[in-house]
């Protein structure tokens, strides 16, 4: 008896540009979907309005086409397609990523500052089927770690508070099966770290620069970028500017490494820290956000944005030195029971499926 092959249902998925975890949940959905995709160019802010014009009668042509509409980043980008989706009965997701829920006006971080954009946001949040923050922290959260007198909150239920959209936390994750521990030999006083250009004082840059002038037994390695500001210098000779690394170099990265630091000020999830913890590096992180919750007990946290906290901490690592293979084996466990990509693939597939 011969049965016809079930189609698969069409997503119209949004998002701002293709980054790393967006190429990595496109994957994961092709799996089960097929996916049309929209994006333009939205760093060009004087093109805003013609991107939107464009997208709203694009979306008049194609929405009758989809049975889902799936949305990365709350934006300008994010509006019409709620409206739209609402408007032909159809369902539409945002996922909330972090600069989608921030407005940190102590470092100018966060899309909320912005009015005009926040004002977008508000309204795609509240015409969305449903909202999928990648933490919980994204929902609300309390920050002491930047200011240990002061309780910065954030979120959007804090910056939205009468918003009624249903929401459902889907953490994100990593494919351990590439980002895994290659069991290479360690150097025990490696430690990384890794971010972006603009991202040196949000990521903790000027402290892990500080921390390399005290302790220069040890070496201080920075991926993704190889720029720093004018006023960090000079570097001490333990620190190491890699620049952007590829997949298979920061593997062997993360591999070589003993020691992996995050001391972000504001975080929206943790994914270059889970790709270390599952490669075997120890996590030292700030107590922000989801960080504390995705280290368990395999590593350190350092409570506030303080130099001499963090030397005190670090001094204690060192004290430490028995437990590290102890706290290498409790990280890769810690990801892979938490944070593996096939949890996030399951219940994606689950909640966006149309029969």
């Amino acid at each position: 008896m011969n049965f016809l092959k079930r189609k698969k249902n069409k997503i119209l998925y949004i998002y701002p540009h293709l980054s790393s975890f967006i190429k990595v949940d496109r994957k994961i959905l092709s799996k089960k979907f097929d996916i049309i995709d929209n994006t333009y160019n939205w760093k060009k802010k004087h093109l805003v309005p013609f991107h939107l014009l464009h997208q709203f009668f694009y979306l008049f042509f194609t929405i009758k086409k989809v049975d889902v509409v799936l949305i990365s980043f709350g934006g300008y980008w994010s509006l019409f397609p709620t409206l739209i989706a609402k408007l032909f009965n159809k369902k539409s997701y945002i996922i909330v990523h972090g600069t989608d829920a921030t407005a940190f006006k102590e470092i100018n971080y966060g899309s909320l500052l912005n009015p005009f954009l926040k004002y977008f946001i508000k309204k795609s949040l509240e015409n969305a089927s449903t909202i999928l923050p990648v933490s919980e922290a994204l929902i609300y959260s309390e920050n002491t770690y930047f200011d240990k007198n002061k309780v910065i909150k954030q979120g959007i239920k804090y910056f939205f508070p009468n918003l009624k959209t249903s929401i459902h936390v889907i953490h994100n994750g990593i494919d351990t099966n590439f980002w895994k521990n290659l069991h290479l030999e360690r150097n025990p006083n490696q430690i990384l770290t890794v971010f972006s250009d603009r991202q040196f004082h949000l990521k903790g840059g000027d402290l892990i620069i500080q921390l390399a002038f005290d302790f220069p037994d040890f070496e201080f390695l920075i991926a993704g970028t190889d720029k720093i500001p004018k006023n960090i210098t000079p570097l001490p000779g333990n620190v190491k500017l890699l620049g952007f690394q590829q997949p298979k170099s920061l593997l062997n990265l993360y591999n070589s490494s003993t020691f992996y630091f995050q001391l972000s000020i504001f975080e929206g999830f943790g994914y270059s820290l889970c790709e270390a913890m599952n490669c075997g590096c120890i996590p030292i992180v700030s107590n922000v956000n989801l960080l504390p919750t995705i280290v368990g007990t395999s590593g350190y946290i350092l409570k506030h944005r303080d130099y001499n906290e963090l030397k005190k901490l670090f001094n204690n690592v060192i004290l430490n030195k028995d437990k590290n293979n102890e706290l290498s084996n409790l990280a890769q466990k810690q990801i892979k029971e938490n944070f593996e990509l096939s949890i996030r693939e399951s219940k994606l597939h689950t909640l966006l499926k149309v029969y």
